[in-house]
């Protein structure tokens, strides 16, 4: 009816993302599976392309990425959690990235992540943590929603 005025989207990759542009369509946002370990670059690159911004799912790994060493060091270097320095990664990529934590102390650490800036050479050594099988979650291409098309 022309009432919305924007649209974001999930889990859309670029088949499904193109299928909305025959329909006269192109999302504000596209909330993405990214982490450590699971970047999405290609994705990332194809959101951009098209103007979607790039909102980060689970971006803490589902707790997984907490314990890397990698990370645990360059969070050391700065005096930050290891959450603190995977948030401001997302950050620096220039994504939407939306922390949950049901604990109060740790949602207000989710927010204290201006005050330091990850150096390139950091930002690169996460991204490098990046592997084919990092996926935590269900993959879109292959979602069955239990409903049946007959």
């Amino acid at each position: 009816s022309g009432a919305a005025k924007s649209i974001g989207v999930c889990n859309f990759y670029p088949e499904a993302l193109d299928e909305l542009d025959k329909a006269g369509f192109t999302p504000a946002v596209n909330q993405i599976e990214i982490h450590p370990g699971f970047s999405q670059r290609d994705q990332r690159e194809d959101n951009a392309r098209r103007g979607i911004v790039t909102e980060s799912w689970s971006p803490l790994g589902q707790g997984k990425n907490l314990t890397d060493p990698t990370i645990g060091a360059i969070a050391s270097n700065h005096g930050v959690s290891v959450a603190q320095a995977i948030i401001r990664w997302h950050i620096q990529r220039g994504e939407v990235v939306i922390p949950r934590s049901s604990k109060v102390e740790r949602v207000r650490e989710n927010f204290d992540v201006f005050g330091f800036e990850l150096s390139e050479d950091e930002v690169k050594e996460i991204e490098q943590l990046d592997r084919t099988d990092g996926r935590v979650g269900p993959d879109p291409r292959e979602f069955n929603t239990g409903t049946s098309a007959e």
